[in-house]
């Protein structure tokens, strides 16, 4: 008799709501059977019921259709063109990929691609690509369009990078001063932009707003790595560029000269810090503040540089080379930089091949590379 009741009340209810709201009406049932009875009402969720497992919420719960992003960009493209391709990678991958402005400097949008598995919504380590923040770098953007239409490409078939979707947050910016690449310039309101951030020898140096916007990226999103992207030179560079006195930071120096070898040992690039690689300082570069800036923040950032290619805008049919010569090291990046000082976080130093105690010397090279030129890092 009691069900009964509860079962002619609950008709009237759902009547009186208009069949339209579910929570209620269980809530209804659940208070209804509970007055004056031990009846226990079981709020179990309607899609998960009791003859199919729990939900892990690790896991993507639903399908999506295969990415087609199309063949793999190998021409120089203009800014237009560029913005247009990431935001139809966008659309053929919305589960994947977001495109967002994130900035202006001189009227021109500044803008990145961010890449994880939005499915999954447990707690992701946060990296940025960017590249060209000297506008004539032209094979740095490239190169890095390039590497960013594998990452799509490949993720249905492969395993490691659907896993890797999982546990990073990517943000790839492109190009980092769109008015100097517009106008195929380095400097950017007078001045070397990679000489404007602060260091500590000028802890209050302005930023050009190209640079400032990237800053105030920083400062949003709080990265636990990030990598530059330059040209040329086909190099690895490693803090400090203010001064040539090696990063100690604890076992920090360590661990970034070990990491920095086995990113040389994927693609045969030479590696070090900035002094060791250039042949002079380099105050007021990225990799200094963003690894100072997240030891400030508590992020224990890993921030590193990189010239990639012959020359800053090789002939394109060098492009293809140059996107697969940095494929396998930008995913050890992404995979091994946003923990390489939190071995709890990496799982194990030793496993990953890292001696925290060990300092390795930087290889001694007879000379600055062929495809660098002093001056115009």
């Amino acid at each position: 008799m009691k069900l009964m009741a509860v079962f002619l009340s609950l008709v009237v209810f759902a009547v009186s709501c208009g069949q339209s709201d579910s929570g209620l009406i269980r809530k209804f049932v659940r208070d209804t059977m509970n007055q004056d009875s031990d009846v226990v009402f079981d709020e179990r969720p309607t899609d998960n019921p009791p003859n199919k497992p729990p939900v892990n919420p690790e896991e993507p719960t639903e399908p999506a259709e295969p990415i087609d992003v199309g063949a793999m960009p190998e021409h120089y493209m203009d800014l237009n063109e560029m913005k247009e391709t990431l935001q139809d990678w966008a659309k053929k991958a919305p589960h994947l990929a977001e495109y967002k402005v994130y900035g202006n400097a001189q009227g021109q949008d500044i803008f990145y691609l961010r890449l994880t598995d939005k499915r999954v919504s447990t707690p992701k380590k946060r990296v940025l690509i960017n590249a060209t923040v000297h506008g004539d770098e032209k094979i740095a953007t490239t190169t890095i369009m390039g590497v960013t239409h594998k990452l799509l490409a490949n993720f249905d078939s492969d395993a490691d990078i659907q896993e890797m979707m999982k546990t990073r947050d990517i943000y790839i910016a492109p190009v980092t001063c769109p008015d100097g690449y517009a106008r195929d310039v380095r400097e950017v309101e007078g001045v070397d932009p990679n000489r404007s951030y602060p260091w500590p020898g000028a802890p209050n140096a302005r930023s050009t707003k190209c640079v400032q916007a990237l800053r105030d990226l920083f400062e949003d999103v709080q990265f636990h790595a990030t990598v530059d992207y330059h040209a040329s030179g086909r190099m690895w560079l490693l803090p400090w560029g203010y001064t040539d006195t090696p990063i100690a930071e604890g076992n920090k120096g360590n661990l970034y000269r070990q990491f920095g070898k086995q990113m040389s040992d994927l693609n045969g690039y030479r590696w070090g810090s900035v002094p060791e690689m250039v042949g002079y300082i380099a105050a007021g570069s990225s990799a200094d503040f963003f690894f100072l800036r997240g030891k400030e923040l508590g992020l224990n950032t890993c921030s590193i540089g990189a010239e990639v290619g012959t020359s800053k805008h090789p002939p394109e049919s060098s492009i293809a080379t140059e996107i697969n010569k940095n494929w396998k090291p930008v995913l050890h990046f992404i995979k091994v930089c946003p923990v390489l000082f939190d071995e709890a976080a990496m799982g194990s130093y030793s496993l990953a091949g890292f001696e925290p105690e060990k300092d390795i010397p930087v290889p001694k090279y007879s000379d600055i590379s062929p495809y660098f030129t002093p001056g115009l890092e």
